[in-house]
């Protein structure tokens, strides 16, 4: 389990930007407090030739949201130790725990917070091979969260609050772009994807008494989501297949855009959308289709060059 979360993607020495492929990866983790609503998000980002990581507080109730973004060279944890990645010395670590949790601190720029994140399920893996593209990825849903997060004008303590982690890395054409969704509840979780130059996929992970853990199921992969055009931030949204119809609502939209070198960004050109949504539906399961209830969680719209 821990040999998976480590990194993959090697540092290089050189690089052409120009390649229609390049190697990248990245870790990401989410928690939502079921009681005010107001969602933290970050995530770590690997490249052969720049690291870069956002942390994010969304709070839907005020439509207040913070963000941090940093771009520099992450420290890793040597092979054969456990899991380790870290900005600096104080300014944000997040490790392996144990067995079953990992640890989130961050430290820097008038943001303060300590989560532990305990491991609930087991990991979903995932792998792909398309030509010259190679990509796997393990998601972890129905994580519980415990701490606290303080920015410069908000705090947020969380208490066994659901969450949702994932590490992916591989080989990715440098122009995909891709719609996903990943929510929950007590008994249901659920991930989707639609690709362009990139894999689609559809999951359902079924949580009742009958079931030890989540059984996960595949449901068609040809997904389609369909939004209002004139901004990612309005809703309603809905995602549909032969096994699935689901209404997305967008309650926060945050989005990173990076553009390299900044006037002109030749290598990278890339508008990348988190939403905290709200979702509900139905799922075929055994040809009999069933509600989801509300679920809540991320959606991402991801586009350019990178």
């Amino acid at each position: 389990m821990e040999q998976l979360e480590h990194p993959k993607v090697p540092r290089k020495a050189i690089i052409n930007p120009f390649a229609s492929h390049g190697e990248k990866e990245w870790w990401y983790c989410g928690v939502r407090d079921p009681v005010t609503g107001s969602c933290f998000s970050v995530f770590f980002y690997r490249s052969p030739v720049l690291d870069m990581a956002r942390i994010a507080l969304f709070d839907p109730a005020s439509g207040a949201m913070e963000h941090l973004e940093w771009k520099g060279w992450l420290r890793s944890a040597r092979p054969g130790e456990p899991f380790r990645l870290s900005i600096g010395s104080k300014g944000a670590l997040y490790a392996r725990e144990d067995d079953d949790s990992w640890r989130l601190r961050v430290g820097m720029d008038g943001w303060d917070a300590d989560l532990r994140i305990r491991q609930e399920l087991s990991g979903v893996a995932s792998t792909d091979r398309d030509g010259r593209a190679r990509y796997a990825g393990i998601q972890y849903f129905g994580t519980k969260v415990d701490g606290e997060v303080r920015s410069s004008r908000n705090a947020v303590r969380f208490k066994g609050a659901p969450g949702y982690a994932e590490h992916s890395w591989g080989t990715y054409p440098r122009d995909a772009a891709w719609n996903w969704v990943a929510v929950q509840n007590d008994a249901f979780h659920l991930s989707c994807m639609q690709g362009v130059r990139f894999q689609s996929f559809s999951r359902f992970g079924l949580r009742d008494d009958s079931v030890e853990g989540c059984a996960w199921l595949a449901l068609d992969p040809g997904v389609v989501f369909s939004g209002p055009d004139s901004s990612p931030r309005e809703s309603p949204w809905t995602i549909v297949s032969e096994d699935l119809e689901l209404r997305v609502d967008v309650l926060q939209e945050s989005l990173l855009r990076v553009g390299i070198p900044p006037l002109v960004p030749v290598f990278v050109d890339l508008f990348h959308h988190e939403c905290v949504v709200r979702a509900s539906g139905r799922v075929r399961i055994g040809g009999t289709w069933r509600e989801t209830g509300d679920m809540h969680g991320v959606m991402e719209i991801h586009h350019g060059t990178w």
